[in-house]
């Protein structure tokens, strides 16, 4: 905005500005920019977390939208609230995060929670004062591909499907040339 303001100013034959003066304007507006831009995404959360309250204990269909330390956040299908799922609430293994990979990796069942898995989640907590919406998983199409991916020695997530996939084709592949010997 304040470069148009001087371009605007020059082409109608303006003289130069203050620099000090104009460097103190270029950081008041960006520290607006930046105050508005966080209020809104307070007041679109508040309503989300508003919206949910009433909705405890429904239960939605999500993919997972972000991964921490802390928990996993998932976005909801159908109206796109976003919540978390607290790690302390994943019961069924310990689970760590995993930075390189950007995901959470259970340490005995090695299950792998990352972007983009379909999650079957219910709304747990609504929390208005903190605008903090929590989910409780019930079920995931993680659970279905959790066979599928693994961690490897050098601790990157792969998924086994395919290589399974190779291994039984080059089954089929040896039984078919048994039989044709």
């Amino acid at each position: 905005m304040m470069v148009h303001r001087l371009l605007d100013k020059y082409l109608n034959g303006g003289r130069a500005v203050n620099r000090e003066k104009l460097e103190t304007e270029c950081k008041h507006s960006s520290d607006m920019e930046q105050l508005a831009a966080n209020a809104e995404r307070a007041s679109i959360k508040y309503k989300q977390v508003e919206f949910m309250k009433d909705r405890l204990g429904q239960i939605y269909e999500g993919s997972v939208s972000g991964v921490t330390e802390w928990g996993i956040y998932v976005e909801l299908d159908e109206n796109k609230c976003e919540g978390m799922v607290p790690i302390r609430d994943l019961d069924d293994d310990y689970y760590e995060f995993d930075e390189k990979n950007y995901c959470l990796i259970g340490r005995r069942k090695k299950h792998v929670y990352q972007l983009g898995d379909k999650l079957t989640v219910q709304v747990a907590r609504a929390d208005l004062n903190k605008k903090q919406l929590d989910f409780a998983i019930v079920g995931n199409e993680a659970d279905k591909k959790a066979a599928a991916t693994s961690v490897n020695k050098e601790g990157d997530v792969v998924s086994t499907a395919k290589k399974s996939k190779k291994k039984s084709d080059s089954r089929k592949a040896s039984k078919k040339s048994k039989k044709s010997k």
